[in-house]
């Protein structure tokens, strides 16, 4: 399933049956939730949506930064396309144009590509010159407890993953210009961490283990774990969101 991701005037109509994730931008690019406007008021969104829906395997991720005005801030965009990626989108529509060059928007366009390039490169270097997979709950878990001679490639690797956002912040702070929004509790994110530590551990894996390394090298294992975890992490988001 591909999730294609549309930032426009909202999605409704027969292609709506295809979104499984919906976020409104309409205050300064902050994700306010759904309003009392119609879904799409002007039309647009659901045309793009009703093209894109007619391909077979697809998944629609619903950004809406148009309000009735027909208006949108490069914010508003960027904070929209930054959910998008968060939410696991592969492509992302922007059928709408600018006046002139938005600093703002450009960084998330690079925020977006950057994402899957650098880790599907860091992936296949890593199994290429060191001949690992790069499944990071593996790294880790390798240092618990520390082996004689197999632990210091492990510290770099972590120490690494932990000061590259400190560096890129440093070099290039508009990056981090968007501050990523947990809508949970620290407690509940403690336990949601632990729970995937110990699922990992089951399934010998994490995501970027199975779900990267391991399709990639058309792993029957790592297809269903992904699918195992992948499931289970959409059956809880719905019971939380609207069962509990």
């Amino acid at each position: 399933m591909i999730r294609v991701g549309i930032a426009d005037s909202g999605v409704d109509g027969a292609a709506a049956a295809k979104v499984i994730a919906r976020a409104d931008f309409f205050a300064a690019g902050t994700m306010i939730g759904t309003n009392d406007l119609p879904r799409d008021h002007a039309g647009h969104g659901s045309a793009l949506a009703a093209v894109i829906a007619e391909a077979d395997g697809v998944a629609l991720l619903d950004a809406r930064i148009f309000d009735a005005s027909l208006r949108a801030s490069a914010a508003q965009a960027a904070a929209a396309i930054d959910w998008l990626v968060e939410s696991g989108a592969r492509l992302i529509n922007l059928s709408f144009g600018l006046r002139e060059d938005r600093g703002v928007l450009r960084e998330a366009c690079a925020r977006a590509v950057s994402g899957g390039v650098l880790l599907g490169v860091a992936s296949a270097m890593f199994i290429l010159l060191n001949g690992r997979i790069l499944g990071i709950s593996g790294i880790l878990g390798g240092l618990l407890p520390p082996k004689l001679g197999d632990s210091m490639w492990r510290i770099a690797f972590l120490a690494g993953m932990f000061c590259a956002p400190v560096v890129f912040n440093a070099l290039a702070p508009a990056g981090f210009a968007t501050t990523p929004r947990v809508d949970a509790d620290g407690l509940s994110v403690v336990a949601a961490g632990l729970l995937v530590g110990i699922g990992t551990r089951y399934a010998s894996g994490c995501t970027s283990g199975h779900g990267v390394c391991g399709l990639s090298r058309l792993s029957p294992r790592s297809l269903v774990a992904t699918m195992s975890f992948m499931g289970a992490g959409f059956l809880v988001v719905y019971l939380v969101r609207h069962i509990i």
